[in-house]
């Protein structure tokens, strides 16, 4: 029966190990091959199966000594997923934490549902077998069709949720120590089933209002901004206004007293002076994040002393398929590659067309450059064509969060006939 009980073991491990790639592929951005995820399930199974029936088989079953078993699994468990999904260390706490909670929730149900007792999956081979079928089935279950995976991947502060988990993981598994060591007793096993599902309910609806929270604030910051660089600009185009009716009435008066060569003079230099022109077609970005990092980032190349001409196409409002802090993210990281670049080009000249069509939000960056860049390296993280530290980061950030995305396209290119840089991204709109 030990061979049978390390086959069901490890196979299902092997789901489990999915079921955390699952999770971490829906919530965080996370890209490896289809051979190092094979890898990863392989492992993952072996080890935990193998662990888990060897224990099972040669480890005394007191309370002590068993309770040390889902502490080791978590430690070898969480090394192996760092290591072979290439994962941050709180993504890992977080995805292993949360299947095994879901797990330990399955624990629980299934053998009150079918009325199944401790000593009858370690006696008899097919029940054991069939409790791992409906534990892995209801776990997989829960875990597809949760909510709260998105939540969770909303969240722009991870540490409070993963010490939450972790901390709901070593009570549910005290819990499951309790009741789940050689026999089974019905009133220990109610006290630990309502306490452990008492407190995970509590620690999903935790993440999701956190979540929740984190992201009212983050949208209460970026309405903050549209705000403050809408005034801004709404401050310039009353300057502007006022500027020109001045400016009218001199040439009026001028014309009126004959002096036409004078008029003349003067509208050309007006007409001449960049500081007298003011781009409306910002007013065209009515979606709060889009318009704010736009607006700074003209301010910005102004500064820098770099001509930033700004063409819009259609109103863009609501923008459908990905998170506008995500969309502001790349896009600033796109702005400050273009205008550092310009700024050091004799040129110096930035153009951003936006276009929103039926089926998709269009926006192009173009800027001057001083030289060519290569092109097969701009992605790689680290890589720069200009000295210093902590550069070349920008542009491997965007690829890594386009990852999470379908409906967003990016391409990048370079004129060397015109010696421009454009970088372009396609948000489709739709499902």
């Amino acid at each position: 029966m030990f061979v049978g009980v390390l086959l069901v073991n490890t196979f299902f491990a092997m789901v489990t190990a999915w079921l955390i790639f699952y999770f971490i592929k829906s919530t965080f951005v996370i890209n490896i091959t289809q051979s190092k995820l094979i890898c990863f399930i392989f492992s993952f199974g072996i080890l935990n199966g193998s662990v888990s029936s060897l224990w099972t088989k040669y480890i005394n079953f007191s309370q002590s000594i068993q309770l040390i078993k889902p502490i080791l699994l978590l430690v070898l468990s969480v090394v192996l997923i760092k290591f072979l999904l290439k994962a941050e260390w709180l993504q890992v706490i977080l995805s292993f934490c949360f299947i095994s909670l879901i797990m330990g929730i399955s624990n629980f149900l299934v053998p009150t549902i079918i009325k199944v007792t401790v000593e009858d999956t370690q006696t008899d081979f097919k029940t054991f077998l069939l409790v791992n079928i409906l534990i892995n089935l209801l776990t997989t279950l829960i875990v597809v069709f949760t909510p709260y995976i998105k939540n969770i991947g909303k969240a722009k502060n991870l540490n409070p949720i993963a010490f939450l988990l972790l901390l709901t993981f070593v009570i549910m598994a005290l819990n499951f120590g309790v009741h789940y060591v050689s026999s089974f007793n019905p009133i220990t096993f109610t006290a630990a089933l309502i306490s452990s599902l008492a407190y995970f309910l509590s620690t999903l609806i935790y993440i999701s209002r956190f979540s929740k929270y984190e992201l009212k604030m983050e949208e209460q910051k970026q309405q903050a901004f549209y705000n403050e660089s809408l005034s801004t600009s709404l401050q310039d185009l009353r300057r502007f206004k006022h500027d020109q009716n001045n400016h009218l009435s001199v040439i009026e008066g001028m014309l009126r007293m004959g002096k036409s060569q004078e008029a003349y003079s003067y509208l050309q230099e007006i007409t001449s002076s960049s500081d007298n022109n003011i781009n409306t077609a910002i007013f065209n970005l009515r979606n709060a994040g889009l318009f704010s990092i736009i607006s700074s980032k003209m301010d910005r190349a102004k500064k820098c002393e770099v001509d930033f001409k700004l063409n819009t196409i259609g109103v863009i409002d609501s923008i459908d398929n990905i998170k506008i802090s995500d969309l502001c993210e790349i896009i600033g990281i796109y702005l400050d590659n273009a205008i550092e670049a310009a700024s050091e080009s004799d040129m110096k000249q930035v153009e951003v067309l936006v276009i929103s069509s039926d089926t998709s939000i269009d926006i192009t960056i173009k800027n001057s450059c001083k030289q060519s860049p290569v092109m097969h390296k701009i992605k790689i993280d680290g890589y720069s064509s200009k000295t210093g530290t902590d550069r070349g980061h920008g542009l491997s950030i965007v690829d890594k969060i386009l990852q999470k995305y379908k409906n967003v396209l990016n391409n990048i290119n370079f004129d060397e006939n015109a010696m421009q840089f454009v970088q372009m991204l396609k948000i489709e709109k739709g499902s």
